[in-house]
C-alpha cells in the first residue's frame, strides 16, 4: 500500500477518535454529575444516620466520644484512654521498657485529698496483685495492688512533698512508680484496655453511686443526675470506707471485671 494512502487512513482514524471523544464529552459530563450526586447523597445519608445514632443511642455517644478523646469522662470522674486498667483501680502505662503505674480517679476520689504516699523501694520485685504503694488520709489507708509484675526502677519523689498530685492528675503527674517488666505486651494484655476499660470504669462508677446512694448519709455527695462531686470522700464514713476497700480496691477481681464487661456488650 502506498505511503500516502497509509497516512490518509491514519489521519482519518485519528479524526474519528477525536470526533468520538467530542461526542462522548457530554455523556461523560452527565455521568460525572450523576456520580457526584450519588456520592453527596451517600455522604448525607451516612451523616444523617450518624446524627440519629448519636442522638438516640447513649451507648453510641459514649463509644464515639471515647474513641476520639484522650480521656473518658463519666459522672464527674474520668479515665485516661492511654492506660491499661486493673480491676482493683490501679493502672499501667506500658511501653517497650516497662510501665508507669498509678491509681485511677475513682480510688482517689473515694479516699479524698491524699496526705501521704508510701512509695515502694527502688529495686523491689513485685508481683501483679501485690500491694505496691499505699495512699493515706485522715487515718485511712489504701494499699494499691500492682497491675503488673516487675522490678521498681523509679518512683515519683515529687509525691513526698505534694501527695495531692494523685488527686489533681492521677494519670499524669500523679504517677507513683515505674516498673521494669518482662514481656510488657503480654502483661498489658491481661489488663482492661480501650472500650473494655471504659465499660468497666462506667460499671464501677454506677456501682459506687448505687452503694452510696442507698445510704442517706451519702446522698449529699451526689450532684443532680447522679454525678459524683469533688467532696465525695466526706460522705464516706469509716465503716463504708472499709467496705469499699474490700469491694472495689482489692486484688483478684478479674472474674468480676470480665462479667461486668460482658454484661455491657
Amino acid at each position: 500500500m502506498e505511503p500516502q494512502k497509509i497516512r490518509l487512513r491514519e489521519c482519518l482514524a485519528a479524526a474519528a477518535v477525536v470526533l468520538v471523544l467530542i461526542a462522548a464529552l457530554p455523556l461523560l459530563g452527565v455521568g460525572l454529575f450523576v456520580l457526584r450526586f450519588v456520592l453527596v447523597a451517600l455522604a448525607v445519608a451516612a451523616l444523617t444516620a450518624g446524627v440519629v445514632a448519636f442522638a438516640a443511642s447513649r451507648r453510641f455517644r459514649r463509644r464515639f466520644l471515647a474513641a476520639i478523646g484522650p480521656r473518658y469522662d463519666y459522672k464527674g470522674l474520668h479515665l485516661s484512654t492511654d492506660v491499661a486498667l486493673d480491676p482493683a483501680h490501679s493502672w499501667a502505662l506500658v511501653d517497650p521498657d516497662g510501665a508507669f503505674v498509678g491509681v485511677d480517679d475513682l480510688a482517689a476520689a473515694c479516699l479524698g485529698p491524699v496526705e501521704r504516699v508510701e512509695l515502694p523501694a527502688t529495686g523491689r520485685r513485685v508481683e501483679r496483685g501485690e500491694a505496691l504503694f499505699t495512699l493515706s488520709r485522715a487515718g485511712r489507708d489504701l494499699p494499691v495492688p500492682s497491675p503488673v509484675s516487675g522490678t521498681v526502677s523509679a518512683r515519683n519523689e515529687a509525691l513526698v512533698s505534694d501527695p495531692q498530685r494523685v488527686n489533681r492528675d492521677p494519670f499524669g503527674l500523679g504517677w507513683v512508680a515505674r516498673l521494669r517488666t518482662d514481656n510488657p505486651r503480654a502483661q498489658r494484655r491481661r489488663l482492661l484496655r480501650g472500650l473494655r476499660a471504659q465499660e468497666f470504669f462506667r460499671h464501677e462508677v454506677d456501682r459506687l453511686v448505687g452503694t452510696l446512694g442507698s445510704d442517706s448519709s451519702a446522698i449529699t455527695s451526689l450532684a443532680d443526675g447522679g454525678a459524683v462531686v469533688a467532696d465525695l470522700h466526706r460522705a464516706i464514713d469509716f465503716p463504708t470506707w472499709q467496705r469499699l476497700r474490700r469491694q472495689f480496691f482489692a486484688a483478684g477481681r478479674e472474674e468480676e471485671a470480665l462479667s461486668a464487661t460482658r454484661a455491657s456488650e
